[in-house]
């Protein structure tokens, strides 16, 4: 199921029909009409949003319910070479030549993705807040990991706070000390223009005797000299 197909059918309040939870009325019951054809529309949602041959294979399939637990039988397997291999992506990814923006973006996708492959049991206790918070640190730790050398020391700052920030505050932190690498770094133009100066200044200006003489470079001739 993905977060798109989500969404619309929880803005339509169908997601009951592909899960069971809006079961279909007994026989004679004045709802059951009503049920068929919310049923009936489900079921279009789900093949208009499928391959011809997929659609031909789950086309009769009495309910939607049905209709959908078959394709997620069969699609099963390919979740989870999709899980392994967006797993080995997150493994591989650093942060390269990368801005913090987008490094970040990258992660988050792939995270996004495996979330909507597996996702955490919805309860009020006190174990799903670790198991929440046990994701939310692994996550932080992995963005840090992919980090190139020049933020070693932010890196080891933010290990250190107890407990460790959200992944959204630790986001922060880079982006402002990214911010202020790129405000102290010296601009190259600035780098080239100076060096200029002063080959040319070396070039021309030389002292003898307290008493400022010009001579020109090589790089800077005038007429009449050798």
């Amino acid at each position: 199921m993905t977060p798109s197909m989500l969404i619309a059918w929880s803005a339509k309040n169908k997601i009951g029909f592909i899960t069971g939870d809006i079961p279909r009325p007994k026989t004679g019951d004045t709802k059951m009409r009503l049920w068929d054809r919310c049923n009936d529309m489900v079921k279009s949602w789900i093949l208009n949003g499928g391959e011809r041959e997929i659609k031909e294979s789950i086309l009769f399939c009495p309910t939607a319910k049905d209709m959908w637990s078959d394709l997620v039988e069969r699609f099963e397997q390919y979740n989870n070479a999709k899980h392994y291999q967006e797993h080995d992506q997150l493994n591989q990814m650093g942060q390269g030549g990368d801005s913090i923006s987008v490094h970040f973006t990258k992660l988050k996708k792939l995270w996004d993705e495996l979330r909507s492959i597996f996702t955490l049991p919805v309860c009020k206790c006190e174990a799903h807040d670790q198991l929440v918070k046990h994701e939310e640190n692994q996550r932080v730790i992995k963005f840090l990991m992919g980090f190139n050398d020049g933020y070693n020391t932010t890196r080891g700052n933010i290990l250190m706070m107890t407990p460790l920030p959200s992944l959204n505050v630790v986001y922060s932190i880079l982006i402002q000390k990214e911010k202020q690498r790129d405000i102290v770094a010296p601009s190259p133009l600035n780098l080239d223009v100076s060096a200029m100066a002063a080959r040319v200044w070396n070039g021309q200006q030389r002292y003898n005797g307290g008493q400022k003489q010009y001579y020109p470079s090589n790089n800077f001739r005038g007429q009449g000299s050798e």
